[in-house]
């Protein structure tokens, strides 16, 4: 009889936990108290939407050579970092008035592509989760020279992003 009984406790169990697991497997996520728009409802692909250049973005003299040393970070609509595939336009130019951004005069441009999983790897730094771009100036700038940079980013769907910034002044060797 107590192992008649027994037989019975064990089957509840394993007929609650069975009905339990089935509710879950492939049933939909659990509502956090809260209403979801049909916008939150449907799938999710993460995209490019902003840029952000690096502070640390400056002219550096690396020997006798100058070189323009930029991070660049591709941002999602969450603001996360991501990588993707795309043609990269620098233009290095004057500022309008000291630390105000504006495209002045051009100093420079440079035109970088980063399409192929070799050009990823030869660019994309894991550790910033950021591109950095050490592009070479065939004269050095004047150091005093209040300075601007602006990148275009053209995706591969041939959508196009833009950013402007100051960049900090000449420091010494890299």
């Amino acid at each position: 009889m107590a192992r008649h009984v027994l037989s019975l406790i064990f089957a509840a169990i394993l007929l609650t936990a069975v009905t339990a697991c089935a509710q879950w497997k492939g049933g939909p996520f659990a509502k956090l108290g809260r209403a979801v728009s049909s916008d939150e409802e449907s799938t999710w692909e993460p995209r490019v939407v902003r840029l952000r250049v690096y502070p640390s973005s400056r002219l550096v003299q690396d020997g006798q050579t100058t070189l323009l040393e930029t991070r660049i970070e591709l941002l999602d609509d969450m603001g996360d970092s991501l990588k993707a595939s795309g043609h990269y336009h620098f233009d290095l130019t004057t500022a309008l008035k000291s630390g105000v951004v504006g495209s002045g005069d051009r100093l420079y441009s440079w035109d970088v592509a980063v399409l192929t999983r070799k050009q990823q790897i030869q660019f994309y730094d894991p550790i910033t989760r950021a591109y950095l771009f050490r592009l070479k100036l065939d004269e050095p700038v004047d150091p005093q020279l209040a300075t601007v940079l602006r990148l275009t980013l053209t995706k591969a769907d041939g959508q196009q992003l833009t950013i402007e910034t100051p960049l900090a002044a000449m420091t010494g060797v890299k």
